[in-house]
């Protein structure tokens, strides 16, 4: 982070764990219970860039962003206090397994997170196929990559997305994983229209990274 903590998500004891640069264990966080009692299971961190965990110094509105995909749920934080922000919560932890229709705000298997520097969470949802876009609150404002229900799939639907983050002129570099390959879009937002993607180009990962890209 940019304190240059070394920040883990540490799956099977349910928390956020904090190191210091040389690896001493510093502090640490739980996220919410499942619905069946047992602990939290954190798969994705984003922080807001120029934050850290537990920043006393955060830029105003820094977020922590923590996925678990085992309850198909993400939590927001803010990045200095740790306390939940805005909604709070993004799923409400449905994993459709109620036998009603998905809803466009459900997430399901969501494992990769990022948030860009105006603020925007982005989730990588490898069972939905695509990329969700909210805002600092929480609330949901686009979604990308979803593949079409029939017919032929565009260059950028993707596959089983297993994680998402920024490059340093700040397209969307997605792990594609069972498209093999990382996918690389561009992001436009404005205030007349609904946000939206483009597809720019994709990188073969395919053989000598076994096929199936799960973090990038």
């Amino acid at each position: 982070d940019a304190a240059r903590h070394i920040v883990v998500g540490d799956s099977a004891n349910g928390r956020v764990v904090a190191f210091d640069r040389s690896g001493e264990y510093l502090f640490e966080m739980h996220i919410p219970a499942q619905t069946d009692g047992s602990v939290g299971r954190p798969s994705g961190i984003a922080l807001s860039p120029g934050a850290s965990f537990k920043g006393a110094g955060n830029p105003p509105g820094s977020r922590l962003v923590v996925t678990d995909k085992y309850a198909c749920t993400a939590y927001i934080y803010d990045a200095q206090t740790l306390e939940p922000a805005g909604r709070g919560q993004m799923g409400l932890g449905n994993c459709n397994n109620r036998g009603d229709a998905l809803q466009p705000e459900d997430l399901q298997s969501v494992e990769g997170a990022a948030i860009d520097a105006q603020g925007h969470i982005y989730l990588a949802d490898y069972d939905r196929n695509r990329i969700e876009v909210f805002d600092v609150d929480g609330n949901l404002l686009t979604v990308f990559g979803e593949p079409p229900l029939t017919g032929m799939n565009p260059p950028g639907a993707l596959n089983g997305p297993t994680d998402v983050v920024f490059d340093h002129q700040g397209r969307v570099v997605v792990s594609d994983s069972l498209n093999q390959r990382l996918a690389i879009y561009r992001m436009t937002f404005n205030a007349s229209a609904a946000p939206s993607a483009a597809f720019l180009f994709a990188l073969n990962a395919a053989g000598d990274l076994n096929g199936s890209p799960n973090g990038v």
